[in-house]
């Protein structure tokens, strides 16, 4: 729309990141999860301002949100892993991929020709590849059941894909509905996967495996 707001429906399903992360933080018990309730306010936020602004600097703005979640959690995965000790330490570690992201934004479309989104999945598949990594030790410490959170995190997340490729390929994307886009139902989707992603962190925290009591 040539107003204000731009897009409507990709603009007001940003609430819900936003929402999220207020409950997270209203849940909050360490620093961890205040730092992942701060990264999901400001993701939605900079998401919201984006799509109603439509321009491309405030785009980039929609990626560094998603960098300060994604961020979070590779940082929490190498700590599990055993690999990053300390809070300074991953408060060091946490910048450095930020800022490593922030980067790839002039490498990938200047210098590889590749599309931006392309960082996000690269980021979201380390996740999941360290997750991999960590699932043995993870399971024999506090058992297989510890991971429903997490299947249930996977399954909103593909499923928020599958709105989003309806969207790119223009299947759900009428011009004239300002309430529901398929993009839209993808940022409440995702929104949702986090509420899962925040149960299954607190499950299984954020210090290395070997230190857990079963």
């Amino acid at each position: 729309m040539c107003a204000i707001v731009q897009e409507p429906a990709n603009t007001w399903s940003n609430l819900a990141f936003i929402l999220v992360g207020l409950w997270i933080l209203f849940r909050a018990r360490h620093q961890w999860s205040r730092a992942m309730a701060t990264a999901v306010i400001l993701m939605g936020s900079l998401s919201l301002y984006y799509h109603a602004s439509n321009v491309y600097i405030t785009q980039l703005g929609d990626f560094l949100g998603m960098f300060l979640y994604l961020s979070l959690l590779l940082v929490w995965n190498l700590r599990r892993l055993g690999a990053v000790i300390g809070q300074t330490r991953s408060i060091i570690v946490y910048f450095l991929i930020v800022y490593a992201n922030i980067g790839m934004l002039i490498v990938f479309p200047q210098l590889m020709g590749l599309r931006i989104q392309l960082i996000i999945f690269v980021n979201t598949l380390i996740v999941f590849s360290m997750e991999a990594m960590l699932m043995k030790r993870t399971v024999s410490v506090l058992g297989l059941g510890v991971y429903r959170d997490y299947a249930v995190a996977v399954f909103l997340l593909l499923a928020a894909a599958v709105c989003s490729t309806l969207d790119l390929t223009r299947r759900w994307c009428d011009p004239t509905n300002h309430w529901i886009q398929g993009h839209a139902v993808w940022h409440v989707l995702n929104a949702l996967s986090i509420l899962f992603v925040f149960r299954f962190y607190s499950s299984v925290r954020t210090e290395p495996v070997s230190d857990r009591d079963s």
